[in-house]
């Protein structure tokens, strides 16, 4: 229950009074606004006690928190010092076995080997690594002083594998037939419906019955050569002046190859050449030059292939 202000003589009224006992006025009508209530001081002591304590377990709390916090960081001269350092103690062991490994790789090129462990020993001298590279050094030193020496012999007998002489025998003669070839050094792209990779191939060939001949040819596409037409085929040995030859179509009308005449002449200057050109015209392709290295060419396996 709960005390109201009347509104007619502004005396106190109970709430569930139907009237005024002051003037007698009806209480059932009033909207009046009801008393405010006020907390004793010894309420208002009791809540500030509870909230100080509360503030003082939060700050006791807060302080076993950090103390644990501090207690798991690593003991040194300082934390994060510590760490960097063994972390760049980890980083320069990693490159000095790194180094060492690529030292000991069979793989990797004698001349690299060699440098890498000329680095290792002159960046980090004390180390085990470094010592290990010592020794490997005169092995590597060794083996490239053979590999020079063998150098010019295997390029000697390099020479002129990428020629291939083989033999064959004419049906009609029971006779052996030779001949030598090699693909283009350089490779070609045609348009639809020729498109694809492709390389060009130079044979010389020496028949039972039909002699001597000079073959260019392509592995597909339409080299412009007709009996009844222009049929020019040009020539370049080495840095020489380029020929212009007249060539000819195959009899079963191929369009893959064209035979070069002059077979003594071109023999005799392919045995002296290391490179030659030949240019032909290609349908929708326009003028063809295919580069081959012909070094090495032996004219007296044509007579006898081994």
């Amino acid at each position: 229950m709960a005390l109201v202000v009347c509104r007619e003589c502004g005396g106190k009224v109970s709430d569930a009074a139907p009237a005024c006992p002051h003037c007698g006025f009806p209480q059932t009508s009033l909207d009046s606004p009801s008393i405010p209530s006020y907390q004793s001081p010894a309420e208002v002591k009791s809540k500030s006690v509870r909230s100080g304590c509360l503030a003082a377990v939060v700050v006791v709390v807060g302080l076993v928190i950090v103390l644990l916090v501090l207690s798991n960081l690593p003991r040194g001269h300082g934390g994060k010092a510590s760490t960097d350092g063994d972390s760049t103690g980890r980083a320069l062991k990693s490159e000095q076995e790194n180094l060492l490994r690529d030292v000991k790789d069979p793989s990797i090129p004698l001349a690299t080997r060699a440098v890498r462990a000329e680095y290792l020993i002159e960046k980090y001298p004390a180390t085990a690594e470094a010592a290990e590279a010592k020794q490997l050094i005169e092995q590597i030193r060794a083996q490239q002083e053979a590999a020079n020496q063998e150098a010019p012999k295997l390029a000697a007998e390099s020479i002129g594998k990428q020629w291939s002489y083989s033999t064959f025998k004419d049906d009609m003669t029971s006779k052996t037939g030779y001949s030598a070839s090699v693909t283009s050094t350089n490779s070609f792209e045609f348009e639809f419906p020729y498109q694809g990779k492709q390389h060009a191939r130079l044979t010389l060939r020496k028949h039972p019955r039909w002699g001597n001949d000079i073959l260019f040819s392509i592995e597909k596409g339409q080299i412009l050569c007709h009996s009844y037409g222009d049929c020019s085929v040009r020539v370049r040995f080495d840095e020489g002046p380029a020929m212009t030859l007249t060539g000819t179509d195959p009899s079963d009308n191929s369009t893959e190859t064209v035979f070069i005449p002059g077979f003594q002449r071109f023999s005799s200057q392919l045995a002296k050449a290391k490179t030659v050109r030949i240019e032909v015209n290609v349908f929708h392709q326009g003028a063809l030059t295919a580069t081959f290295d012909v070094s090495g060419f032996d004219p007296k396996r044509l007579s006898s292939a081994q």
